[in-house]
């Protein structure tokens, strides 16, 4: 639907699509309608999308693939090295003929496959659909998405949602993987209600272009790994960019502390991975970031190329305002989004017209 999945970014992933009049797997008719593509392979962190194994799956057998999918997986990965303990590495070796058939033979029956030409192009996603209100199928319910900080809650807060999920939805709630929340069964009625509620607990159905797509890890705050205060950083960000333009589009800008990459630094428009920045010749260093642009994910799948290394975190906002402002400033039209713009031109282009632009400012 309109919100858009990672389905391209996870080991396994199933990506709803539609097949249309025509189909056929061993010369028999394939019934058109809804059903997941099967693909298999992603780790973002190692620069590598899930790739589309030309299978596609009944919704109503999707657990049954899965489960095979993965007692392949865990009878055969190398779980001794935590660094290839990955689907990836076994689809890497065997390769994907070799994979599918074992899983074939663990389901006890052929997976479907059928030609691309038979599966309708993907719709449009809108990339700020998980906030809001909006319909559900139901007639007189909405869904309701939260706009959280980089996925931040307080205790207070968490209570506020529960007891607005209880009395004014359905009690579901459900996390999106743009770190927001989404409120189900809303009757028409309760809406006011609800963003009443959000906005006295500090919260909002309403957000920014930017902040929509701001996705940061734990950071250097919880976790030993990384290198950066992610979270801080993606929010002092924000704070410098809006004031200094508006956005007609949102972009995605992702902050990783690590090169685990949890929050997949290279499908964001703009991607910032943590890196300990030398200040002086003994050694010493202070938090900051490789800086990289263009990635993306489903219909825009793509790795995000190298743009800058080494930036000191308080340099980032500056660096990330200057590249938004050659992309608004550059775009060959209104509408081109940032992952057009960016891989219409190679790095030192790029780099040379955000040169020009801190220059002027």
């Amino acid at each position: 639907g309109s919100i858009a999945t990672l389905e391209d970014t996870n080991d396994i992933g199933f990506q709803a699509v539609e097949v249309i009049e025509g189909a056929s797997f061993e010369a028999q008719p394939v019934a058109p309608g809804i059903w997941y593509r099967l693909a298999l392979g992603g780790i973002t962190g190692h620069k590598d999308l899930a790739r589309d194994t030309g299978v596609i799956v009944a919704p109503s057998d999707a657990v049954a693939v899965a489960d095979a999918v993965i007692r392949i997986f865990t009878a055969n990965a190398n779980r001794a090295d935590r660094n290839k303990a990955r689907l990836k590495y076994i689809l890497d070796d065997w390769g994907f003929d070799r994979f599918l058939t074992a899983v074939e033979e663990k389901l006890g029956r052929r997976l479907v496959r059928i030609d691309a030409a038979f599966v309708a192009p993907r719709p449009a996603y809108d990339r700020l659909a998980h906030v809001g209100v909006h319909r559900q199928a139901q007639p007189g319910l909405n869904w309701i998405g939260v706009a959280l900080p980089v996925g931040k809650l307080t205790v207070a807060q968490m209570r506020v949602i529960a007891a607005i999920a209880r009395d004014c939805g359905d009690g579901d709630i459900r996390l999106t993987v743009w770190q927001n929340l989404l409120i189900s069964g809303v009757p028409d009625a309760r809406i006011d209600d609800v963003l009443a509620n959000l906005q006295a607990a500090g919260l909002s159905a309403e957000t920014s272009a930017l902040r929509a797509g701001l996705i940061a890890c734990t950071g250097a705050t919880g976790c030993k790994f990384a290198a950066a205060h992610t979270k801080e950083d993606a929010l002092a960000i924000a704070a410098h960019c809006e004031p200094r333009m508006t956005l007609e589009q949102p972009v995605n800008i992702h902050l990783t502390g690590c090169h685990n990459s949890c929050a997949q630094h290279y499908i964001g428009d703009i991607g910032l991975i943590g890196a300990k920045v030398p200040v002086n010749e003994e050694g010493d260093t202070v938090p900051g970031y490789d800086v990289y642009v263009g990635g993306g994910y489903g219909v825009d799948g793509g790795i995000a190329r190298a743009f800058r290394e080494k930036i000191k975190a308080e340099e980032a906002p500056a660096v990330v305002e200057a590249i938004l402002q050659v992309w608004q400033g550059h775009r060959a039209a209104p509408e081109e989004s940032f992952v057009a713009f960016a891989r219409r031109h190679d790095i030192e282009a790029l780099r040379a017209l955000v040169a020009q632009t801190g220059e002027a400012a």
